[in-house]
């Protein structure tokens, strides 16, 4: 009986983690900014694939600034 319920709760496990990764795949959109809006330096690809249009540099400063006068 236990093979069973294994069984289930595997498929059912694997049958979730594929509905998040297609809604990932859904929601993930890939930047057309090829160039950081703000110094003009190349954006890595992974951060184009997530959908950035700033360098990690100045998105840290954008992050921060709003921290400071809490801008949302």
């Amino acid at each position: 009986m236990t093979d069973h319920v294994d069984r289930a709760n595997e498929y059912t496990e694997i049958m979730q983690q594929l509905a998040i990764q297609k809604h990932q795949q859904k929601t993930r959109k890939k930047s057309t900014v090829k160039y950081c809006l703000d110094c003009q330096e190349e954006i890595p690809e992974i951060r184009q694939q997530n959908g950035y249009c700033r360098c990690i540099d100045c998105q840290r400063i954008i992050e921060k600034h709003q921290r400071i006068y809490r801008i949302s």
